[in-house]
């Protein structure tokens, strides 16, 4: 048993409907081209980290081979668990069905395609086992090491994007709302998701808005991150979607809560 598995033993009070450490949610769509390498990458680590866990891999209703290889897979490793939406839904729906389906004491989401590898989920675990409620990995912040950049123009949209999103949506203090690597305690993650309504991209911004508003304990930490060519947002209707979804956003939280 390594020292990360010693002190979650030692410091965390089993809730007794809980029986695995850590469940990873991992939102699918057409990504059967490298879904196979991503759980082969996510098992090696995570099987000597002596944590027990699972993988959720949720196939948002891919046309690919993507359910035909994370079925297979799992067919070899139990801890590889495949659910399907009955059509495409989108990721932030992908997400919260994951995470409201997770067993693990300790939850987490991340992308397909491994842009931030898995060695980065130690630190992690290690602040919500340091008493944290939220782990938020994050591109934003100096120790940060970007190893393959985006192209110029989805650099560009990011910038925009950042300030309408700290300025309007009240998220300064949070430097990087859209990485897909975050982290929580179980109690928490069922919490805000059984409450979330964003189904596309911007699920995120909502996600955060809800932790603030609820004055959870946020911690940022840096990471290693690749860009991912073969990405599934479209620039021109993708954009459009999100300006759609975080004015639904704004109006929920005017009703419901506010940060």
């Amino acid at each position: 048993m390594n020292e990360l598995s010693r002190t979650l033993d030692e410091k965390v009070v089993l809730n007794p409907e809980v029986f695995l450490d850590l469940s990873l949610v991992v939102p699918a769509y057409n990504e059967g081209s490298k879904i196979g390498r991503d759980l082969k990458e996510l098992t090696d680590y995570l099987g000597g980290t002596g944590l027990s866990y699972e993988i959720l891999v949720i196939d948002d209703g891919s046309v690919d081979s993507t359910a035909a290889v994370v079925s297979k897979f799992a067919g070899m490793c139990r801890n590889v668990v495949l659910l399907r939406n009955g059509r495409n839904r989108g990721k932030g729906y992908s997400v919260r069905k994951g995470v409201l389906a997770a067993r693990g004491r300790y939850v987490g989401f991340l992308d397909a395609g491994l842009c931030v590898p898995p060695g980065e989920i130690g630190k992690a675990l290690a602040l919500l086992n340091d008493g944290c409620d939220i782990a938020l990995g994050s591109r934003g912040l100096p120790d940060s090491s970007i190893l393959r950049r985006q192209p110029w123009y989805r650099v560009a949209g990011s910038k925009i994007f950042a300030q309408i999103v700290w300025k309007i949506m009240g998220l300064s203090a949070i430097k990087d709302t859209q990485c897909g690597f975050k982290f929580f305690r179980r109690e928490v993650a069922r919490e805000i998701f059984s409450e979330m309504r964003t189904d596309g991209f911007m699920f995120d911004v909502e996600l955060l808005r809800r932790a603030l508003a609820k004055k959870l304990k946020i911690r940022q930490f840096p990471i290693s991150w690749s860009n991912d060519p073969d990405t599934r947002f479209r620039l021109v209707s993708g954009s459009i979607r999100n300006m759609v979804e975080l004015a639904g956003i704004v109006l929920r939280g005017r009703k419901n809560y506010h940060v």
